[in-house]
C-alpha cells in the first residue's frame, strides 16, 4: 500500500523563505534608492577650479639608480652607447644639423679622460723641457758674459 505524502507544508515553507528574500531585496534596494537621491553639498570655497590646458605633461621622479625604458628599441650605431634625452620628438622638423638625442658611452666618456691626461702631461713636458733650455740658455750667456768680461 502506497503511503500519501503532504508536500504541501514544504511548498509553503519554500515560499515563506521566497518572500522573505524578497522582503529583504526591497528594503535594501529602497534604502539605496533614498540614500543615492539625497543631495551632497560641497562648500565652494573647498573647491580648486582651473583651466584646463592641452600639452606634455612633464613627469619627474626622483631617486637613486639610473632610470632605464621599459620598452627598449635597437638602434644601429658603430658602438654601444645609452639614451640619455630624446630631444625631438616623432612628428617633429628636422634638419641636417638637428641634435635628435643624447647618447652616452662610459668607455668613451674613459677613453676622452685618458687622452685629456695624456694631453696635459705632454704639455707639462714641454713646458719642462722650455724652462730647462731657458735654464741652459742663461748659463750659457752667463758663461760667454764671464769669458768676455776676462779677456777685455
Amino acid at each position: 500500500m502506497d503511503i500519501k505524502r503532504d508536500t504541501s507544508s514544504k511548498k509553503t515553507v519554500n515560499r515563506r523563505y521566497l518572500l522573505v528574500a524578497v522582503l529583504i531585496f526591497l528594503v535594501i534596494w529602497i534604502v539605496f534608492k533614498f540614500q543615492s537621491s539625497q543631495n551632497h553639498k560641497v562648500d565652494s570655497s573647498s573647491l580648486s577650479i582651473a583651466e584646463v590646458k592641452r600639452g606634455n605633461l612633464p613627469l619627474e621622479v626622483k631617486g637613486f639608480g639610473v632610470l632605464e625604458s621599459e620598452r627598449k628599441r635597437l638602434i644601429t650605431v658603430p658602438f654601444s652607447a645609452v639614451v640619455e634625452e630624446v630631444l625631438l620628438k616623432p612628428g617633429a622638423t628636422v634638419k641636417p644639423d638637428s641634435v635628435i638625442l643624447r647618447m652616452s658611452n662610459p668607455e668613451i666618456d674613459q677613453a676622452v679622460l685618458q687622452a685629456k691626461q695624456v694631453k696635459n702631461s705632454a704639455k707639462v713636458a714641454l713646458k719642462q723641457l722650455q724652462l730647462e733650455h731657458q735654464k741652459e740658455n742663461m748659463i750659457n750667456l752667463n758663461k760667454l758674459a764671464d769669458t768676455q768680461f776676462d779677456t777685455n
